[in-house]
């Protein structure tokens, strides 16, 4: 998703998407907390019926792994409700999609920066 993201407390920014009807395809976000590396906090705005929601992607440490937790919250009323019932398997699929990808990617490239010394 195309974006001007910057991990910084009061930051603005803007992520972009494929226009539908009824929405423009812009979120308008405002960055509300940082604590790296754990945890980050903005706002996301799709204006219209969507409102303004919450996103809080939280890392903890567990034994072997790491687990990643999102929360997307603050809609208010039955069509934001909708709207969070299919936001909420778009950001399942996203995840298992993109996630695996990132992690992939860095793997790899962490396997050659071994191999090279």
């Amino acid at each position: 998703m195309e974006n001007n993201f910057r991990p910084v407390v009061g930051a603005r920014c803007q992520f972009r998407m494929k226009p539908q009807p009824g929405f423009n395809g812009v979120i308008q976000c405002e960055v509300l907390e940082v604590q790296p590396p754990v945890r980050i906090v903005y706002t996301w705005d799709g204006g219209g019926a969507w409102g303004r929601t919450t996103l809080a992607w939280t890392l903890e440490a567990c034994v072997e792994h790491t687990k990643l937790t999102l929360e997307h919250t603050g809609f208010r009323g039955f069509r934001p409700f909708l709207l969070s019932l299919m936001m909420g398997s778009g950001w399942r699929r996203k995840l298992s999609t993109t996630v695996k990808a990132i992690l992939a990617r860095i793997a790899s490239e962490s396997h050659a920066r071994k191999e090279k010394a």
